[in-house]
């Protein structure tokens, strides 16, 4: 018989915006909802949010750019089999960005979260097709399709 485990999913705030606490609640609706729309479970996922000068720490010691970014996602599994998923998010880029697509910084939250959540399960955007894709696949689940 399969092992019955109940996911966990932690959203550390770092740095402590205020916007983020109110937000809990809504993204951990939408990463249930993506899981579950495409069939995908995970032990335990993180969304750790923090600033730009430690996403840029991330970005260089894990893929080796020495850049900022606004989402970056790891999803990998254990020896016992048990999968995670850790993605960090950054709020000072999410500010930039809400401000050049003139959207709001909760909005693009969401967005981002739901970005970071579609590369753990397999989505990618290397290409202008898999980010097309990927932008078509977050519009869905904002719209609840």
């Amino acid at each position: 018989m399969g092992r019955e485990t109940k996911m966990k999913i932690n959203i550390e705030n770092k740095v402590k915006n205020k916007k983020i606490e109110e937000l809990k609640g809504i993204l951990l609706n939408l990463i249930l909802k993506t899981l579950k729309k495409h069939n995908q479970k995970f032990d335990e996922i993180n969304i750790i949010f923090v600033n730009d000068n430690e996403i840029r720490k991330i970005n260089k010691k894990y893929l080796s750019k020495n850049s900022t970014t606004d989402v970056i996602s790891f999803s990998y599994a254990d020896i016992s089999g048990m999968k995670f998923a850790d993605i960090f998010i950054s709020t000072d880029t999410a500010t930039k960005n809400a401000s050049i697509y003139e959207i709001n910084f909760e909005t693009e939250i969401i967005i981002l979260t739901l970005h970071g959540i579609l590369h753990a399960i397999g989505f990618d955007d290397l290409s202008k097709n898999q980010r097309i894709k990927m932008s078509k696949e977050t519009l869905k689940i904002l719209k609840g399709e």
